[in-house]
């Protein structure tokens, strides 16, 4: 008679241990170390008290761009606030266009609205990653489901991982557009999963909209004859930047590339930058890393400019190319070849911050489920362990050494990213080799959704 309880079959235990271990042991060996962690003000205890914030990090700056551009339409809105205010307003037009139906709103007013649904957001991306972990699950399954008691636990954990997740936590504490931007990347995910790809790739186009450098993945797509997911991306792309163009006008848009290029040549050296740009501007010491400056950018630096370049050259590259020789329809393999993608075009940005990585939760839950159907060795689980642990937490104590070498320790983000994005990679070739060795084995294309609990 099999005694072993359900909970420790699906793994359920032993995650829910991590996440109690990494969530509050940590935190509170970290107390001693530092003045802030996750777990308190201003994240997730004000979370979990507050439904909104004072937050503006996106909200201001975009709504000083639409307030100029109604006021003159006929100037260039990026010569006025970025190179003449030294405002780093670095969305592109297209982005304002979904903050227009708010700006009847006073000022205050409009912060507690949309601070409110990114808090509703957060909740949402919870559950999404939650559906996305069944579908994951049931899809690579050939063994038992899992019972209701089992989906009711990793509900409760994937809900409680989010809340405790520092990159959300962050985000929305900043008022910042990503937390939205990541809802999207979720429900994008799940829209790929249970064969909605057209809605996913109107998820992505949206994405695009505020966030440019996902358009890639049409790109992607392209190569991998993903038609119905680019098509999405073409038409809500397509749409939102006719409309854009109508409401800003030609030369805004040119004048946007401008923006890149002079941020491209510079980048970011403040910590939570988590790039390659960002690691060599703090090794240079181009600037301080530990003190925002709202109104310039570090000094071009030639090493880290071509570096930068190189380096995200090769990250695209790299996502775009892989598979192409040996393609293949099967539903896990294009699934982690979007997740290389989406984090390789994010991380090749010269600037990502932390939150931006928020998008790497779903895809731990997908890794989950798929690990639970096979044995994972001892390195893989700690390197997802240590990944997690680097990305779900605030380490305010690496700040001590920032005008020394000792500055590396400020990427802890990117080389969690870097760790994950290789990883990521590892388990793409492991599954293609045995699909290729076991042709048999290769399940149907078409993910099966879960019903909810």
């Amino acid at each position: 008679m099999n005694m072993i309880h359900p909970f420790f079959k699906s793994g359920l235990v032993v995650v829910i241990v991590f996440w109690f271990g990494n969530t509050f042991l940590s935190n509170l060996l970290l107390t001693q170390v530092q003045q802030h962690t996750v777990l308190e003000r201003p994240y997730t205890a004000f979370f979990l008290t507050h439904f909104t914030n004072d937050g503006l990090d996106s909200w201001l700056t975009m709504s000083e761009a639409i307030e100029y551009t109604n006021q003159y339409p006929d100037s260039s809105l990026y010569q006025h606030i970025f190179f003449n205010e030294k405002v780093k307003f670095q969305y592109p037009p297209t982005s304002l266009l979904f903050l227009e139906p708010f700006q009847f709103l006073p000022f205050d007013q409009l912060l507690s609205v949309l601070n409110f649904l990114g808090w509703v957001s957060i909740w949402l991306i919870g559950y999404f990653t939650y559906r996305i972990f069944l579908v994951a699950y049931d899809t690579a399954s050939s063994k038992r489901q899992l019972e209701r008691r089992e989906k009711i636990g990793w509900l409760l954990l994937f809900v409680g991982m989010a809340l405790t997740f520092y990159p959300f936590m962050r985000s929305w504490r900043l008022g910042q557009a990503q937390t939205f931007l990541i809802l999207l990347f979720t429900l994008a995910l799940y829209g790929w999963m249970t064969q909605r790809k057209g809605w996913a790739g109107i998820a992505i186009g949206l994405i695009c909209a505020i966030k440019p450098p996902l358009a890639l993945l049409a790109i992607w797509g392209l190569f991998r004859k993903q038609w119905t997911f680019v098509i999405g991306m073409a038409v809500v792309g397509t749409i939102i930047l006719l409309v854009s163009l109508y409401e800003y006008g030609w030369q805004n848009h040119l004048d946007y590339l401008s923006v890149l290029s002079y941020i491209g040549k510079r980048g970011e050296v403040y910590y939570p930058n988590q790039t390659v740009n960002g690691l060599l501007n703090r090794l240079l010491e181009n600037g301080s890393s530990v003190e925002w400056t709202p109104n310039e950018f570090p000094p071009y630096h030639p090493v880290v400019y071509f570096v930068t370049l190189l380096t995200s050259a090769c990250l695209i590259i790299g996502a775009i190319a892989i598979g192409i020789k040996s393609s293949t329809t099967h539903a896990r393999i294009l699934l982690l070849d979007l997740f290389i993608a989406s984090l390789s075009f994010t991380l090749a940005a010269p600037i990502a911050w932390e939150h931006h990585y928020g998008i790497l939760f779903p895809m731990l839950a997908v890794v989950i489920a798929l690990n639970l159907q096979r044995k994972p060795a001892l390195w893989e689980g700690l390197l997802l362990a240590a990944s997690y642990f680097l990305l779900s937490n605030l380490l305010e104590f690496t700040h001590r050494w920032p005008d020394s070498p000792g500055n590396l320790a400020q990427s802890y983000v990117f080389v969690s990213v870097v760790a994950l994005l290789g990883y990521f990679y590892w388990i793409r070739k492991a599954l293609y080799k045995s699909c290729m060795s076991h042709p048999e084995a290769i399940s149907k294309d078409t993910a099966k959704a879960t019903k909810p609990i």
